[in-house]
């Protein structure tokens, strides 16, 4: 009877997430029972938040084992020349026929045999290694997260029960380019935003933030700073957008001509740095955004009045 409530219950609880709204379903998390630190908490940590599943590339494995099976095969093409050298002033037939080489040279036949496994091998590692290496990198400030988590002393964090040698899995030592991420955040409008609005909330975090732990995680020691990402993602574009308006205003109130030219040469150079280093922009949508940022310039110097008082006309 208690078996059959129980069942019943499950069922219920089943059927309200199903008829909820995507926007306010719960989580369920696989192991959610397991409060104790461990890999089955952090696998739960990473499958709820995905822009922190990160994981090593092995980059150096990688590459040791694709070089450890071109050396096998430089070694067996090496064997092949050779046999083939000799067939060729023995018994030349043996090149003009595969049925030849399959049934009247067990030798040759299973040095064929064994290059067709090892060269399956090599390029199947390649095509892996090329796969995993065009994945994307993780945020450095997702990867400092897990890296404090794990040892991290609340009881909802790691409390640093990783150990030997997998202690240093995710440690900050490695570039960026050792970890990818299962499934990266949705694109920034540029790097610099990405970095500026990270930057944001890490800091609201640490002096504010974490006391309040509004939309906390008492499980996993996640606090959700949503809202707080879009308002800084809002600020940050707001701020970036007015660089041409600053321009303007700058050459507004500077009456010199020198002086003018001076300050659009200035800051088209700026509005350029900005968009080679902040975004991802090709460089010749960088030379058409800033030609026409220094066409508008020009435009402005051009039809104000000058130092002499006189507006051209």
């Amino acid at each position: 009877m208690a078996e059959a409530e129980i069942n019943k219950e499950k069922d219920e609880a089943k059927r309200s997430l199903e008829d909820a709204p995507l926007g306010t379903r719960k989580h369920i998390d696989a192991f959610q029972d397991v409060n104790a630190p461990g890999y089955p908490k952090l696998a739960d940590l990473m499958a709820r938040y995905n822009e922190v599943a990160i994981f090593r590339r092995f980059r150096s494995l990688n590459i040791f084992t694709l070089m450890s099976l071109q050396a096998e095969l430089v070694e067996l093409e090496s064997r092949l020349k050779e046999l083939f050298k000799e067939y060729q002033k023995e018994n030349p037939i043996m090149l003009q026929d595969f049925w030849e080489i399959g049934n009247n040279s067990s030798e040759l036949r299973e040095l064929v045999a064994t290059i067709k496994r090892t060269l399956k091998e090599y390029n199947d590692t390649l095509l892996l290694v090329g796969q995993v290496s065009s994945l994307k990198n993780p945020h450095k400030a997702d990867l400092h997260f897990i890296h404090n988590w794990l040892k991290g002393l609340r009881p909802e964090e790691g409390q640093s029960f990783l150990r030997g040698a997998e202690r240093f899995t995710w440690s900050e030592d490695f570039d960026l380019d050792e970890f990818f991420v299962v499934k990266a955040r949705e694109s920034e409008a540029d790097a610099a935003t990405g970095r500026l609005v990270d930057w944001i909330i890490t800091t609201y975090n640490h002096f504010l933030g974490r006391r309040i732990q509004h939309n906390a995680d008492s499980r996993l020691g996640v606090i959700e700073y949503s809202g707080l990402k879009t308002t800084a993602k809002f600020l940050v574009t707001l701020v970036s957008s007015m660089l041409p308006a600053l321009s303007i205003l700058a050459l507004y109130f500077e009456k010199k001509l020198l002086s003018r030219i001076g300050i659009m040469i200035s800051m088209t150079f700026v509005f350029a740095s900005a968009l080679t280093f902040g975004t991802s922009a090709r460089r010749i949508e960088i030379f058409s955004a800033t030609a026409a940022f220094a066409a508008v310039e020009v435009v402005f110097i051009g039809s104000t009045d000058v130092g002499n008082g006189t507006k051209p006309g």
